[in-house]
């Protein structure tokens, strides 16, 4: 994704987050949020900003726990935004109830007998993806590990 396409899916996600809070949306202070999470020039402020709305836009528009492992986190390899995935998922994970909602949905999903072949290849990857990437910066895996080993 070129920095132009991830300016636009940015702008979609925090108009996304506005319009969850029932807000009048307001572009012209669009570009003065995102300068919070740094330099408008650089790519990385314009991940961490769409991280951070894509992830607070998926807990408010939770309904179903199970659909954050079968569909929010199950991004197919050609989804636009598939890069980015497992940042909104750290960010995600981030949030006070985030863990907790995962934990949730593993559970719809184990007890009514999926298996993590038919609904959660992706979903699964990205967490062995992540939890390979934090062990190698020497970050705290445990919630994460133990999350994976209690579904297997």
């Amino acid at each position: 994704m070129n920095m132009q396409e991830l300016q636009a899916v940015t702008y979609r996600a925090w108009e996304n987050r506005s319009r969850y809070h029932c807000a009048i949306v307001q572009p012209e202070y669009f570009e003065s949020e995102i300068s919070t999470y740094g330099d408008l020039e650089d790519r990385e402020t314009w991940e961490k900003a769409y991280s951070v709305f894509q992830a607070l836009n998926i807990e408010e528009s939770c309904l179903d726990a199970y659909e954050l492992i079968t569909i929010q986190f199950n991004y197919p390899s050609d989804h636009a935004q598939f890069e980015l995935r497992c940042r909104v998922f750290d960010e995600f994970l981030a949030l006070p109830d985030g863990l907790e909602l995962i934990k949730a949905g593993l559970e719809d999903l184990f007890g009514n007998g999926c298996t993590p072949e038919e609904q959660t290849d992706g979903f699964f990857a990205m967490v062995e993806r992540q939890l390979r990437i934090r062990a190698d910066r020497g970050d705290a895996v445990g919630p994460l590990k133990q999350l994976i080993e209690q579904a297997a």
